[in-house]
């Protein structure tokens, strides 16, 4: 490698091109091994030390620190330093505090020092058509600023040869509304750079496999859309519930369509949920009978509520017993102690529909005539006791793959 720099170094006069723009980045106080860096990397920073000075006078405008600096010239196109003019740069740098309202030390640090390459593109021919299609699709400008921090790729994409066609695949192929396609990409811009068909037409594939019509699609689609947003892998959740639940792919289709949500769980997920529903004796009648139990969360909704109302159940029966048996004592005596995880989990059959149903802990409260306070404090325990439970069990399974591989050093 420094046989290979020194060769091209050959190309530079070392008194009027390496020593005058050396000169320049040591007084931006950068340091030897980050000037020694861009020598290697950026080796066109050094042809035009005027130029190169420019930059630095305009970045330092800009607040950019030392570390930014670094980044900013590491990432750079050459293009940018050696073709495109400060003044270019300063339009780009204008339009995104004054017209989308960055603060400048986001500018700077999100947004610049990731995508240097913003600074080559033209407001009024390939930034405002982008932000256009955004707020068309409603997404607020306020929002707009969050984006492009988040990824300011979002800036180098094409309103015609990328937005465009990313959309129209969204409305067709799965029957998004325009707004709906604007909340996905305003909480995953990052799927922007990729063609929609590369990052859906597999989930659409294993759909279709299970009987999952077009016209099916865009009803999950106008229901729920955070599948489209989740990284989940489809046709794993689908394998599971044929292969390791029992389903058959009708009823499979029967689950996606009533519960479309589950589409958007990890599978690993989904494994704890069906060993849950195993676990208090919810059968596979039981789930097709309430498929929303796969949409609600374990630990939030289906786990708490099962073992608060068998706690009550549990307790009802210990007063019964000892007012038939006549034993006295305090009421703090006589109620049982809340229950642990496992043995809320295993104690009796579980009835889905009164677990889900309403979503709201309040409502849900009020409707089975128990106290909100109690209920919370129970889902505090258990919360912290599963996952403790959870701990424990991923240690176990660490250990048994060490045990595998023959590095356990354990007893």
């Amino acid at each position: 490698m420094y046989v290979a720099i020194q060769t091209e170094l050959t190309s530079l006069d070392a008194e009027t091109q390496v020593r005058p723009a050396i000169k320049c980045l040591k007084q931006a106080n950068l340091e030897p091994q980050d000037i020694w860096l861009l020598l290697s990397k950026q080796m066109h920073l050094f042809r035009n030390p005027v130029q190169l000075q420019r930059w630095l006078d305009f970045l330092a405008v800009l607040n950019l620190g030392t570390r930014e600096l670094l980044n900013f010239f590491m990432r750079a196109p050459e293009e940018l330093i050696t073709a495109y003019t400060i003044h270019s740069a300063s339009q780009v740098v204008r339009f995104l505090k004054e017209g989308l309202g960055i603060k400048p030390e986001l500018l700077a640090q999100r947004v610049l020092c990731i995508t240097p390459a913003v600074l080559m593109r033209s407001v009024d021919n390939d930034i405002k058509p982008t932000i256009n299609l955004l707020t068309a699709l409603g997404v607020e400008v306020s929002d707009i600023q969050g984006l492009v921090c988040m990824w300011p790729g979002i800036l180098m994409a094409n309103a015609d040869t990328q937005l465009q066609p990313w959309l129209q695949y969204m409305q067709t192929e799965l029957g998004c509304s325009a707004v709906q396609v604007g909340e996905i990409i305003n909480a995953s811009p990052h799927l922007l750079g990729t063609s929609a068909s590369s990052i859906y037409g597999s989930k659409i594939q294993a759909l279709q496999m299970f009987g999952i019509t077009k016209e099916d699609l865009h009803s999950i689609t106008s229901r729920e859309t955070m599948w489209l947003k989740a990284s989940s892998n489809v046709q794993e959740l689908l394998d599971f519930l044929v292969q390791r639940a029992g389903f058959s792919k009708e009823e499979v289709r029967g689950l996606v369509l009533a519960a479309p949500g589950l589409l958007s769980l990890k599978l690993m997920d989904l494994e704890r949920k069906w060993q849950w529903c195993e676990q208090v004796g919810a059968s596979r009648q039981d789930v097709l009978d309430c498929p929303k139990a796969l949409e609600a969360g374990l630990v939030s909704t289906l786990g708490p509520r099962h073992g608060f109302l068998d706690s009550i159940h549990m307790k009802r029966q210990s007063q019964q017993q000892q007012s038939e048996e006549g034993v006295q004592g305090s009421q703090a005596e006589q109620l049982s102690s809340i229950p642990t995880v496992e043995e809320s989990q295993g104690s009796s059959r579980v009835q889905l529909p009164l677990l889900v149903q309403p979503a709201e802990d309040g409502p849900w409260c009020a409707q089975m005539s128990v106290a909100l306070g109690d209920y919370q404090e129970f889902r505090a325990r258990f919360e912290e006791e599963y996952l403790k439970s959870m701990t424990r069990s991923s240690a176990m399974e660490f250990q048994d793959e060490l045990k595998r591989l023959g590095i356990y050093e354990g007893e």
